[in-house]
């Protein structure tokens, strides 16, 4: 007479089974996407196999074969899958806060770069006032060119960085008629 199974734990089961869902899902596979990539790895499955995986209750058991398989085509250690959805969401946000961070830090940096080296410019310019700023006009005029899509948008900018290295009363007088001037280019453009 064969032994009876014993009773059967299903948690690590249903973990295992929501974190296939979540890493199926993060990938916009189907259920037959999914599978077909298990067969390509030499674990034949169909998909209505993975649907009872995810969504059966209690779900379908998964052999050796298969969650190797799905570690390789998930490209995640069987340990990580193995680990329950919440911790491995919160070791994700965890890692993509840091980068942001680190980006964050890294673009704060950068802009405290570019103020030095704007404040080193505009104090080269206005102690070479009348040696340095036609030249200094003439490179401001070609770098807004390019930064710019219409010519009353250069004109701002270049308006806007001549007022800034130079604050002198006509450069921002013209600063402020340049800013004006693409207010009204920006409000006719705009669609109503």
């Amino acid at each position: 007479m064969p032994r009876p199974n014993q009773p059967r734990t299903i948690m690590g089961e249903v973990e295992l089974a929501r974190r296939v869902a979540m890493e199926r899902e993060a990938r916009d596979w189907s259920y037959e996407g999914l599978a077909e990539r298990m067969t390509n790895v030499g674990c034949p499955i169909q998909g209505s196999a993975i649907y009872k995986i995810e969504k059966a209750d209690p779900p379908r058991r998964i052999t050796v074969d298969e969650l190797i398989a799905f570690a390789t085509v998930f490209e995640t250690p069987v340990r990580d899958l193995l680990l329950p959805r919440e911790v491995v969401i919160d070791a994700k946000l965890g890692r993509l806060f840091e980068r942001w961070e680190e980006a964050r830090q890294e673009a704060f940096a950068a802009r405290e770069r570019r103020d030095e080296a704007f404040a080193k410019l505009a104090k080269f310019v206005q102690e070479f006032h009348s040696d340095a700023l036609e030249p200094f006009y003439r490179r401001v005029s070609e770098w807004a060119t390019g930064q710019a899509e219409t010519e009353v948008e250069a004109d701002a900018i270049r308006a806007m960085v001549l007022a800034g290295a130079v604050p002198v009363e006509s450069f921002q007088k013209l600063e402020d008629e340049a800013i004006e001037a693409l207010a009204a280019e920006r409000r006719a453009n705009r669609p109503d």
